[in-house]
C-alpha cells in the first residue's frame, strides 16, 4: 500500500517533504498527513485530474522508472485495502491516459491542423460563394436590364411599325383630303347655287306633301305645273325640274328601301315612300297589291323592332293598343280598313295634342294621355277605289 502511496505523492509532486527516498513508510506518512488529511479536498484533486485527463512529461517520468506493472494489478491490493484498490486503478488510469495521449498527440496535432486548414479552406469556400452569389445576383441584375432594353427595343420596333403605318396612312389621307377638299368645294358651289332656290322648292314640296298623296303622277303634275307660274309671279326662283324628289329624296335611302324593304323603283313609289315617312298626318294607304302594307311592315321591323305592332280593322281591343301606343312611342299599323273607319279611330284622325312644360297630352276618348313623339300610325286598305 506504501508503494501504492508513493505514486500518489509524485503524481502530485509532493515528494519534497520526503526527506529518505527510499523510505516507503515515510512516503506513507506524507502522503496521509499531506494528501489524505482532507478527503473530501483528496477526492475532488483526484476528480479533477480525471477530467483533464492528463499527467505532465515531468510527472510521467518520476513513476516511469519505479512502475512496476504487477504491482498495480487489482488483484495485487484486493486483499490489502478496497482504497489501495481504487487509488491503484487511478495511477494505472493516469499512466495509460499519459501514454495514449502520447501516441494521440501527434495524431491530434495532424488533426488541429487540418481542422484549422479544414476552417481556412471553408471559409475561403463561403468567401467564394459569397462572391459566385453576388456575381449571380449581378448577373441577374444585368439579365433583367438586358431583358427590359430587349423589350423597350421590341416596343420602339412596334411604335416604329406603327408610325410607319401612320405616316402612309395620313399621307393617304392628306392625299384624300385635298380630293376630298376639291369636292366640298364644288359642293359649296353646289349648295350655294340651290340655296337661292330653297324656298321656291320647299313651296313646291310642301304643298305636293300635304295635298298630293290622294292622287296619281298625271294629277300631281298638274298640281304643279299650277303652282310653278304662280310662285314665279312673286319672283321666287325655282330649280329646273322641281319636283318632291328632287327636293325632299335621298339616292342613299332610296336604294335602301329599294333593296330592304322592297319598294318598286319608280316615280310614284318614291314619291309616296316619302310622303309616308315624313307626314305628320296618318296616311290610309289604297293598296290593292299590298306594296304599302309589305314597305310599312319591312320598314317598322327594321327601325322599332319590338315596338311594331300590326292588327286588323276587325280585331279587337284597337282602342286599348292604340292607346298603349301613343303612350310608349310604338309604330301601329291597321290594315284591311273598310269604308267606314271604326270609331275607336276618332281620337287619333283628329288629335287634339296639349303642352304640358316638357310633356304633350292627348285627348283620347273621355281621358288625356301622355303623348310620345316617336308614336307613328299607318292605315291601309285593299279596295282600289274606296268612297
Amino acid at each position: 500500500m506504501s508503494f501504492c502511496i508513493k505514486f500518489i505523492v509524485l503524481l502530485f509532486d509532493e515528494e519534497k517533504a520526503v526527506k529518505n527516498k527510499d523510505d516507503l513508510q515515510e512516503w506513507f506518512k506524507i502522503g496521509k498527513n499531506v494528501l489524505f488529511k482532507n478527503v473530501n479536498e483528496f477526492k475532488d484533486k483526484l476528480k479533477q485530474r480525471i477530467k483533464e485527463e492528463a499527467i505532465t512529461k515531468r510527472q510521467y517520468d518520476k513513476i516511469a522508472k519505479i512502475y512496476e506493472v504487477d504491482k498495480f494489478e487489482t488483484s495485487f491490493y484486493e486483499s490489502v485495502s478496497a482504497a489501495c484498490v481504487k487509488l491503484a486503478g487511478w495511477v494505472r488510469a493516469m499512466r495509460s491516459v499519459y501514454l495514449t495521449n502520447e501516441i494521440l498527440a501527434p495524431i491530434v496535432a495532424k488533426l488541429n491542423e487540418a481542422q484549422a486548414q479544414l476552417k481556412e479552406g471553408q471559409d475561403l469556400l463561403d468567401r467564394l460563394n459569397a462572391e459566385k452569389d453576388e456575381c449571380i445576383r449581378k448577373c441577374n441584375a444585368l439579365q433583367a436590364d438586358a431583358d427590359e432594353c430587349q423589350r423597350k427595343k421590341v416596343e420602339t420596333e412596334n411604335n416604329l411599325q406603327l408610325n410607319k403605318l401612320r405616316l402612309i396612312r395620313a399621307n393617304k389621307l392628306l392625299s384624300g383630303l385635298a380630293d376630298e377638299k376639291k369636292r366640298w368645294e364644288e359642293e359649296v358651289k353646289r349648295l350655294r347655287y340651290e340655296g337661292q332656290f330653297l324656298i321656291g322648292n320647299s313651296l313646291v314640296a310642301a304643298g305636293m306633301m300635304s295635298y298630293g298623296g290622294a292622287f296619281y303622277t298625271k294629277y300631281r303634275l298638274a298640281m304643279t305645273d299650277i303652282w310653278i307660274p304662280k310662285i314665279k309671279e312673286y319672283n321666287i326662283p325655282l330649280s329646273e325640274p322641281v319636283n318632291l324628289i328632287n327636293v325632299v329624296g335621298n339616292r342613299v335611302e332610296f336604294e335602301k328601301w329599294k333593296g330592304q324593304y322592297n319598294l318598286p323603283d319608280d316615280d310614284l313609289s318614291k314619291e309616296n315612300a316619302i310622303i309616308l315617312k315624313n307626314t305628320k298626318r296618318w296616311p290610309l294607304c289604297i293598296d290593292p297589291q299590298n306594296q304599302a302594307n309589305s314597305f310599312i311592315r319591312k320598314m317598322g321591323l327594321d327601325v322599332k323592332k319590338q315596338l311594331f305592332k300590326v292588327m286588323k280593322a276587325s280585331e279587337d281591343k284597337i282602342s286599348n293598343e292604340l292607346e298603349l301606343s301613343i303612350k310608349i312611342g310604338k309604330w301601329l299599323m291597321i290594315e284591311n280598313v273598310n269604308e267606314k273607319l271604326s270609331p275607336e279611330l276618332e281620337p287619333i284622325l283628329v288629335p287634339q295634342i296639349k303642352i304640358k312644360g316638357r310633356l304633350k297630352t292627348i285627348k283620347f276618348g273621355e281621358k288625356e294621355i301622355d303623348y310620345s313623339e316617336d308614336f307613328r300610325f299607318f292605315m291601309t286598305t285593299t279596295i282600289p277605289n274606296p268612297h
